[in-house]
């Protein structure tokens, strides 16, 4: 999946929670390394997923270090995230 590098550590807590692990891989499918992109809640709806997922997903991406936040929400657009280069 590009120059996507995801460390042992984390890797091992993504792995915990297949639906998380999923909501991941889907987000690395879709952007790039250099990528600014959304997690909107809007996401689980979308992909037909449950809609607590793609939250939960978010918040474990930024609990082991994967993602940052770049941008906070705003009245009418979402958050914007990027991959946080590895230590």
């Amino acid at each position: 999946m590009g120059r996507m590098i995801v460390e042992p550590d984390q890797f091992a807590a993504l792995t915990r929670d297949p639906a998380v692990f999923g909501v991941v891989a889907f987000l690395i499918a879709e952007n790039g390394p250099d990528a600014n992109f959304m997690i909107a809640d809007g996401l689980a709806k979308a992909k037909h997923w449950s809609r607590r997922i793609v939250p939960a997903a978010r918040h474990a991406m930024l609990d082991i270090g994967l993602i940052e936040c770049v941008r906070g929400p705003r009245p009418g657009a979402p958050a914007l995230y990027r991959w946080r280069s590895p230590a």
